[in-house]
């Protein structure tokens, strides 16, 4: 309280300073050639001051133009597969197996913004090149300690349309958006890992699976000063997978579609 007094205080001896130094100016008569004169121009003084003004509802759009970036993300594929062992046709030996494969992604992006503009909508294009360095993979129809891959890595392709929201306002940054569009990866796993599975059940030798969906993606884009953040979920609506593991020298069909979920963080630049 003392402290908020003194700078109170400080203040006020401040502006009471400032109105004392500041000398009287007395104000000036203007003549009949001055009114005259002020009469005869209002155009240019009106010129004069609605130059230093912007317009009233002058729209103010920098998102339009060409982004390149890159994101660093964490995608979650889940696989699922049947396949028969022995013969006989008993159920006994219908086999029914789900794989959950994890990588690290980074990706690099080439994005169209406001290729399309609505009042308080943008379309944008865009396409990513998703690379995953390493991985692990997981069979969680397995018991106990179920990681059928300590590692692995990863390969695809992501294309999209997104509708931006723009709320009213010249000086809002932050547009909400949703996308839609094809997505595929090719997942390598390299089979390696401390538990007995990975023998009995054919992964040591490593195996690959590919995914290939449509997704769905929601996030909310953050303009900065010269760059834009984009935190962003990804979704898969549906699609397709295939696998080259073989389990007892079986070979696996798809026993319904993929899952997938994602998360990243964008970070893009006009080029």
């Amino acid at each position: 309280m003392k402290q908020l007094l003194f700078v109170l205080s400080f203040i006020s001896l401040f502006l009471v300073s400032e109105a004392q130094m500041t000398p009287y100016t007395p104000p000036v008569k203007k003549t009949a050639r001055d009114r005259a004169r002020a009469q005869a121009a209002p155009g240019k003084r009106e010129a004069r001051g609605t130059t230093m003004l912007p317009k009233t509802g002058e729209a103010h759009d920098s998102r339009e133009g060409t982004y390149g970036g890159i994101s660093l993300g964490y995608f979650h594929y889940s696989t699922h597969w049947y396949y028969h062992d022995g013969s006989g046709g008993s159920s006994y030996y219908d086999n029914y197996a789900a794989h959950n494969l994890n990588r690290a992604v980074i990706s690099l992006s080439l994005q169209k913004k406001a290729v399309r503009q609505m009042e308080h909508f943008d379309f944008d294009l865009g396409g990513e090149l998703l690379l995953g360095p390493f991985g692990n993979a997981k069979a969680t129809y397995l018991p106990g300690d179920n990681v059928i891959s300590s590692g692995g890595w990863a390969a695809g392709l992501n294309f999209y349309g997104r509708a931006v929201y723009k709320p009213s306002g010249t000086d809002n940054r932050i547009y909400p958006f949703a996308g839609i569009g094809p997505h595929y990866m090719f997942l390598h796993n390299n089979g390696k890992t401390v538990g007995t599975a990975a023998t009995e059940y054919g992964y040591s030798d490593g195996w690959n699976e590919g995914v290939l969906l449509v997704g769905l993606s929601l996030g909310v884009e953050m303009q900065m000063q010269s760059y834009t953040l984009t935190p962003e979920l990804r979704l898969g609506l549906f699609g397709w997978n295939s696998s080259s593991w073989t389990p007892h020298g079986r070979d696996v069909s798809m026993n319904g579609g993929p899952g997938f979920i994602a998360f990243s963080l964008h970070l893009s630049k006009k080029l």
